[in-house]
């Protein structure tokens, strides 16, 4: 949960205990990811290891909200094409419009495809509806050009996270429950 900046969630929200995905219709089998668990590699990584398609964002993003010398905009727009582009993931980003309470949300909702391309993308301003296709075949060609998703090593991935708990003395989920 972010708090930093002028971010203050993690005084008003708990973090979730999982990362799950669902199906729409088969096969599109998508994640969520909400604002700031977008700026976890690791939630994003998992989130398509456990089989999404694409993944839906809704953001909560305000300029000058981390600091005056962080872009949001720059900022996101350079995280979501690498995510898309790694992965072979379409993602469709939706976030606010408009100001409340002295925050300026920057808008620029978007949707892009298995390749990092913007298929729509809705302005800084105004509310916008945006539409856009996704083909099946154009995630499996990515995914088969980068394969990001299948070549993940889980037993590696694994035994380095038990590894770094051990040394660090980091309790397991279990043991902080």
């Amino acid at each position: 949960m972010p708090t930093y900046g002028k971010l203050e969630e993690g005084k008003h929200f708990a973090p979730g205990r999982y990362v799950e995905t669902f199906t729409l219709h088969d096969p599109w089998n998508v994640g969520s990811l909400i604002c700031s668990d977008a700026w976890n590699p690791a939630l994003v990584h998992l989130t398509l290891l456990k089989g999404a398609l694409a993944l839906i964002i809704p953001v909560n993003s305000a300029d000058a909200t981390v600091s005056l010398d962080f872009s949001n905009p720059e900022e996101w727009d350079l995280l979501l094409t690498f995510y898309s582009r790694m992965y072979g993931v379409p993602i469709l980003m939706s976030n606010r419009v408009g100001t409340e309470e002295g925050l300026t949300f920057w808008g620029g909702s978007r949707i892009l495809d298995a390749r990092g391309r913007v298929l729509a993308q809705a302005s800084n301003d105004n509310e916008d509806l945006l539409i856009a296709d996704l083909e099946y075949l154009d995630i499996v060609k990515a995914r088969t050009r980068l394969p990001t998703v299948r070549d993940s090593n889980l037993d590696l991935i694994h035994r380095e996270i038990d590894r770094l708990r051990n040394d660090i003395g980091y309790p397991s989920m279990v043991e902080r429950s």
